[in-house]
């Protein structure tokens, strides 16, 4: 029985995802791996980075997170004509690290929030996960990274009588 391949977007968001949401370093090399094409070209806020340091650049982002959550905001995808497998993929999404560092007993968390589009094609020089060869061979990416606000507690005024 043929696997079924999934759609341009659906892949998009299933490889993307599988980058941010890895928590072991193993996991997180083999999402990369079968994301990427291996001469893919990256532009991460504007600058050109090599894909070794793109590579570097997120798997630093993971440090001393014990989780990650992806939120798609908005996606959209643009198929090749002749083949809707492969194409533009472009949107937004955020991401959700709980960090093993606690505040007031709650881990902390960093948000960061990414606009992105990625071309998306087949690679000849990779078999595939399950058939499908494709990756993305350029990526061009916004990020800004924060850490979400701290609420503490405010004392109460002493009550008058």
């Amino acid at each position: 029985m043929a696997s079924q391949v999934p759609d341009l977007e659906s892949w998009a968001q299933s490889h993307i995802a599988a980058l941010w949401e890895s928590t072991e370093e193993d996991a997180f090399h083999g999402a990369f791996d079968s994301c990427f094409a291996s001469n893919a070209e990256t532009l991460i806020n504007h600058e050109i980075v090599s894909l070794d340091k793109a590579k570097s650049d997120l798997l630093s982002t993971r440090f001393a997170a014990q989780s990650a959550k992806v939120e798609w905001q908005d996606i959209s995808s643009l198929p090749k004509e002749g083949d809707d497998k492969v194409g533009i993929v472009a949107g937004f999404f955020n991401v959700t690290r709980k960090m093993k560092l606690r505040i007031r007993a709650a881990p902390a968390q960093r948000h960061t929030q990414v606009t992105f589009s990625a071309k998306i094609d087949h690679d000849s020089s990779v078999a595939g996960d399950s058939g499908d060869n494709r990756r993305i061979i350029h990526l061009w990416q916004t990020r800004v990274d924060k850490a979400a606000p701290i609420n503490l507690a405010r004392p109460h005024p002493p009550a008058t009588d």
